[in-house]
């Protein structure tokens, strides 16, 4: 068998074992044609899969073991019998009321629930794909549902006033609409609140140049950012424009003023609001995500020319994020980057969320050391064939 065809058999077991979606698989193809690294790495540094998790499946393809955790009894909410499947509402309320940080829905699934890192089920049948359907337009608007329907996917916020917050991705998945919804409090968190360091505070004091919070997805990067600006909110007289996409949590300026813009309704682009902000006199600028080379292109000059730039990213650590960001560019001007970089970059705050000590559940053992160093290798030569 050819090193292309296994390759992609292996990219296709990744898909069905759901360590990673086939738009983030296509996402990391498409990064990898620019920047010439292996497959394996990237989909690592974009935060979309960990290594240890890509390790152990490696472990399972190569050396006979199972990919998929072994059966466990599903657990499963059952006081349910307040919800309708057509009012959408419902199901939001009844997530924050489980203390869930996320709601998956899709089409001839039950309805999926996270709670402290694990997926759980809601005791009611399957959703049909018009039952989806249904609750995802029940919040679009015209322009929105066209949105949707042209481009397959759609990133939008939603509150329920006194109540939560939400980001919600919709997308088509096997000709259907899915639903993917992170809660957020309506209450930005203190530092202490989040355990977080205080030397983050002396970082958002900086006059000018560039601080990144990286991480994981869903390892909590938009709630330490929050807590940064709702600081400086608190503490100085400063203006701060925020480019989200779309709005996560809502400032009510205080101290300082703070203007907050969302892509699709304030501006058509990261790109077009970052070349027109500087005219709107801001300190600190805030970048949701840095996701393309016009935006860190963008990024990088406003830090150089007086503004505190704030920004996140879904890379593993402090190193990842630097290649990221330098890679990004053509080669010829990754020197003249490099150098920018270390002039501009303030600080790298690295990110990931620990199990709760009151979760009761038990980690499958690793792999050794030099075993794992040998599936390093293996999957670096596998996933380095697929383009």
């Amino acid at each position: 068998m050819g090193e292309n065809r296994v390759a992609g058999l292996i990219g296709q077991a990744m898909i069905e074992n759901q360590l990673v979606t086939k738009e983030q698989l296509e996402e990391g193809l498409r990064y990898q044609a620019k920047v010439k690294k292996l497959i394996g790495q990237i989909l690592v540094e974009l935060g979309y899969i960990k290594e240890d998790t890509l390790l152990d499946f490696l472990e399972g393809v190569f050396y006979g073991y199972k990919t998929a955790p072994a059966q466990q009894p599903v657990k499963i909410f059952s006081d349910v019998d307040e919800l309708l499947a057509s009012d959408f509402e419902k199901w939001l309320i009844f997530m924050v009321n489980k203390n869930a940080s996320d709601l998956h829905l899709i089409a001839g699934a039950q309805p999926q629930l996270r709670v402290n890192g694990e997926l759980m089920s809601v005791n009611v049948e399957p959703l049909s794909a018009d039952n989806v359907k249904t609750l995802a337009y029940s919040i679009l608007d015209y322009e929105e549902i066209a949105g949707l329907e042209q481009n397959r996917a759609l990133d939008k916020s939603f509150e329920i006033k006194g109540l939560s917050r939400y980001r919600l991705n919709l997308h088509w998945q096997k000709d259907s609409v899915g639903i993917s919804v992170r809660a957020l409090p309506l209450h930005i968190p203190a530092f202490a609140e989040l355990g977080i360091p205080e030397v983050l505070k002396e970082f958002v004091t900086r006059p000018s140049g560039l601080v990144l919070v990286t991480g994981p997805a869903g390892c909590g990067k938009s709630t330490t950012m929050a807590a940064m600006i709702e600081y400086i909110n608190l503490t100085r007289r400063l203006h701060v424009v925020t480019i989200e996409d779309p709005i996560e949590y809502v400032f009510v300026s205080k101290k300082g003023l703070i203007r907050q813009r969302e892509l699709g309704t304030d501006t058509l682009s990261f790109k077009e609001a970052l070349k027109s902000v500087v005219r709107q006199d801001p300190n600190i600028i805030f970048i949701g995500e840095m996701r393309d080379l016009e935006t860190i292109q963008s990024a990088l000059s406003l830090a150089e020319t007086g503004h505190l730039v704030l920004s996140t990213l879904h890379t593993q650590d402090a190193v990842h994020s630097v290649n990221r960001i330098v890679d990004v560019f053509p080669m010829s001007h990754q020197h003249e980057v490099r150098t920018k970089l270390s002039l501009a970059l303030q600080a790298v705050v690295v990110q990931q969320l620990i199990p709760r000590a009151d979760r009761h559940e038990v980690d499958e053992p690793v792999p050794s050391g030099a075993l794992r160093k040998r599936h390093c290798r293996l999957g670096r030569y596998i996933f380095a064939q697929q383009r």
